[in-house]
């Protein structure tokens, strides 16, 4: 009997120690070898800047700069988010977008050679072409650029330009404006954009070109408007400059597409 007893108490033995090993195995796998990975969002940045002699009285000034992003990988986000620079290229590295960079640069240094001819300048002046990118807004995978340039090469006056692109970079995409609005239709939005032009006191009917403004893809948003932005020429005379036009979601709330309310928790 004493050995039965014996025996069942080894058997219950071994069987508890048994369970607590596996117990304690499992969770150190959960622990030591189940890792998440997360991808970090990054920005540097590439610069190119020279200046040179092109006759005695007229400098030639580039200078040009770009972001880079590292965490980005999807070629065709990529080729959106350069279109602006006039850079397409096989790669996006810093190494890559330097060497585009001085390209253009020797392109425009070159340009000025062939196209000034026999003109040597009447006075000192500089003729530049300048450009930069800029991070205008990140909230969580939504991300908003800026692009901004200006130069000049003789003339009357030099030119400047302020355009603005929109990406979602969770889907790898670059949002249009038909991403954001239901319509288009002329009817509806021409007296929008007319009421919130003349929110402007600097803004008048006799500044435009045409009695309406037409809707462009050179946009921007965010938590409570969307901005309209119209460059040099686009609707107005050179003197007007560029064009803001700030329309209120609490406005336009039904033209709204369901997926663009979504991503921006507009009600």
């Amino acid at each position: 009997m004493k050995n039965i007893i014996a025996a069942s108490f080894l058997i219950a033995t071994l069987f508890s120690c048994k369970k607590t090993e596996t117990t304690i195995d499992n969770s150190k796998i959960t622990k030591d070898s189940v890792k998440v990975e997360e991808v970090k969002f990054s920005v540097d940045s590439v610069k190119v800047s020279d200046s040179t002699k092109l006759t005695a009285k007229i400098t030639e000034s580039f200078d040009a700069s770009v972001l880079q992003f590292p965490s980005i990988k999807d070629k065709t986000l990529q080729d959106s988010i350069y279109s602006k620079t006039n850079l397409k290229l096989a790669s996006y590295s810093k190494e890559d977008l330097q060497k585009g960079l001085q390209d253009q640069k020797q392109k425009y240094f070159a340009d000025n050679k062939k196209n000034i001819g026999d003109y040597l300048g009447d006075f000192k002046q500089t003729w530049n072409q300048n450009s930069s990118m800029k991070l205008f807004n990140k909230d969580e995978n939504l991300m908003t650029l800026q692009y901004t340039g200006d130069g000049f090469s003789g003339g009357a006056h030099g030119y400047y330009y302020e355009f603005y692109k929109n990406f979602d970079l969770k889907n790898n995409k670059t949002i249009q404006l038909k991403d954001v609005l239901t319509t288009t239709d002329a009817k509806i939005w021409d007296p929008i954009m007319m009421k919130n032009f003349l929110k402007n006191k600097n803004y008048t009917k006799e500044l435009l070109f045409d009695k309406r403004i037409p809707l462009n893809n050179n946009f921007y948003y965010d938590k409570t408007s969307l901005h309209f932005v119209y460059g040099q020429y686009e609707i107005a005379p050179y003197v007007a400059g560029t064009i803001n036009i700030d329309v209120p979601f609490s406005e336009i709330s039904k033209y709204l597409t369901p997926g663009f309310k979504q991503m921006n928790n507009i009600k």
